[in-house]
């Protein structure tokens, strides 16, 4: 596994504290990486105020899960 897909648990406050080192890094050079990295931050620190969103649409198309189909 390479060590941009490892797992880590980060804070909101150490996520936050990435995204502002992330945008204070950027410049004309890498302006599309930056932004990539301050959306996934952005997205787990979403994750913070709805920690069930993303399991309930992972499965919100699986027909018959959790469900009594008779």
């Amino acid at each position: 596994m390479s060590e941009q897909t490892k797992a880590c648990n980060l804070t909101s406050d150490e996520i936050t504290a990435l995204i502002m080192v992330h945008a204070g890094e950027m410049d004309e050079g890498n302006i599309s990486e930056r932004i990539e990295r301050i959306n996934y931050f952005h997205k787990r620190l979403k994750a913070f105020n709805d920690p069930v969103g993303e399991a309930v649409a992972s499965t919100a198309g699986a027909a018959g899960w959790g469900t009594n189909n008779g």
